[in-house]
């Protein structure tokens, strides 16, 4: 997957520079410390030479069924849009803190083959922001990437992440049914609610209200555009081919390149 990389040296007002690269890419201050190949593909280095609470290996990015995540490698932590994250996926615009460098990432998701999709609403418990997505099905919610199915019957499934301990790794499913769309809890220790009333599993409809842990998500079962949005969450898709290695590095005190 291609994505934009856009940040400021941060010692100095320099104009922001723009690197377009594909995945997956190591984050970090020393070359030498960071993969070049990860699951048989090659990566792109950035290198953070100037500050010294950047890590030698800091992060790292990758497009992973579907979906962009980042994953924290370092000592002194890594955060997105001022929020300290371990692993999580990152949607169009966020902005990655590693040390005193603060990174926009810029990216499109690419356009599900399955039109089968419908529509969730949810408000975060933590922050108040709304999200609205509309998504193909099959879906899996949880709070856990690696703990969800990424394919279901050929189909790439929508994850949605769920980032509370009330959530169990894996928690739901939405799929279609004889026509029917079902909601099916996987065994989570803290159940499914559809309109207050816990359930194994059940049809959905329009305007129910599904509760998972703390999450309140509307279901929007109305005529939906071709066009998917998904803030929060992501839709499965192929794996990137081999790409490349390429190292690219900056010295923000001089505003020159750094050696590789």
């Amino acid at each position: 997957m291609q994505i934009q990389l856009v940040y400021n040296d941060p010692p100095t007002a320099a104009q922001p520079r723009q690197i377009t690269i594909e995945t997956p890419i190591a984050l970090g201050r020393e070359a030498a410390r960071m993969p070049v190949q990860i699951e048989g593909r090659r990566v792109a280095q950035i290198i953070l030479s100037a500050d010294e609470r950047v890590s030698r290996f800091h992060a790292e990015l990758d497009y992973k069924n579907g979906q962009l995540v980042i994953t924290d490698r370092s000592s002194s932590g890594t955060f997105i849009n001022g929020i300290p994250q371990t692993q999580t996926v990152l949607n169009s615009g966020d902005i990655v803190q590693i040390g005193s460098y603060h990174i926009r990432i810029n990216f499109t998701v690419p356009s599900p083959v399955n039109l089968d999709q419908i529509g969730l609403r949810w408000e975060d418990p933590t922050t108040g922001e709304t999200n609205e997505s509309i998504l193909a099905i099959p879906i899996a919610l949880g709070r856990e990437i690696v703990r969800m199915p990424a394919e279901i019957q050929g189909l790439p499934v929508s994850r949605i992440l769920l980032d509370s301990l009330q959530v169990s790794r894996y928690h739901a499913f939405i799929n279609r049914v004889n026509g029917n769309l079902v909601l099916t809890d996987q065994n989570s220790t803290t159940g499914t609610l559809v309109n207050g009333i816990r359930q194994k599993q059940t049809v959905l409809a329009n305007g129910d209200i599904i509760q998972i842990g703390p999450y309140q998500i509307a279901v929007n079962l109305a005529a939906i555009p071709r066009v998917v949005t998904v803030p929060g969450t992501v839709i499965g898709g192929n794996t990137p081919p081999v790409q490349p290695l390429s190292v690219i590095g900056f010295n923000p005190d001089t505003g020159l390149l750094a050696p590789a």
